[in-house]
């Protein structure tokens, strides 16, 4: 993104909140969106498009509302983010916790009036772009197996943990590593029951990417 593009995008989300926390009629913000997936998905082009919709305030993955067990992406409990959250009187509020993907279940539980898009990318797509943008496939799934405490190994099924068992080699390729990485970070959706949740949408990649931001989600 160039320069003159970082200035106006950041021009457009301080005009956005100045006008929705000073001026607008609304007594609180209508709705808070939570976009998830898989990593390499398309949730930041996703939070792109509702970024050029002025009733949303949109709040990237290291945002104020992130910064919770260690980690400066995951997200905040609604305590801690409530003070922030009472100032937006906008229609829309959208948040990107990526690594908080395997909790969507507690997450729409625990703020009011959330809903909840799963981004879903093709393998080809997700695992090429994977390869391009990072090296350390191997490593992480070595971490959804031994280590307790990163939040890739948070609550992954029986079923997964022996998938990643049967193939997980120090030496294997990072290409196969970004294959099992897709499958277990996508089947971690059906595993909380978000496929039959009113509250979670779910929006195809090539949608977005084909139409230019049109979005097919209803909540």
């Amino acid at each position: 993104m160039s320069i003159a593009a970082r200035i106006a995008r950041k021009t457009r989300r301080l005009a956005k909140r100045v006008w929705w926390e000073r001026f607008s009629l609304r007594s609180e913000y209508g709705r808070i969106v939570f976009v998830v997936g898989c990593q390499r998905s398309g949730t930041t082009m996703l939070l792109n498009c509702f970024d050029k919709d002025f009733r949303g305030i949109v709040f990237n993955d290291d945002s104020e509302l992130a910064g919770s067990k260690g980690n400066r992406l995951r997200l905040k409990s609604y305590a801690e983010v409530m003070p922030r959250l009472s100032r937006l009187r906008s229609p829309m509020v959208i948040a990107k916790p990526l690594l908080d993907s395997q909790r969507v279940d507690e997450i729409l539980e625990e703020f009011p009036r959330s809903h909840a898009i799963w981004m879903f990318r093709n393998y080809r797509g997700a695992i090429g772009s994977s390869l391009k943008k990072f090296k350390g496939q191997v490593e992480n799934l070595r971490l959804m197996l031994e280590s307790e405490s990163h939040w890739r190994s948070e609550r992954n099924s029986d079923e997964v943990l022996s998938l990643v068992h049967s193939y997980y080699r120090p030496d294997m390729k990072r290409a196969d590593a970004a294959a099992i990485i897709w499958i277990a970070r996508n089947q971690l959706c059906f595993d909380q029951g978000l496929h039959g949740d009113p509250r979670v949408a779910f929006q195809f990649y090539v949608t977005v990417h084909q139409c230019h931001c049109w979005l097919t989600v209803t909540f």
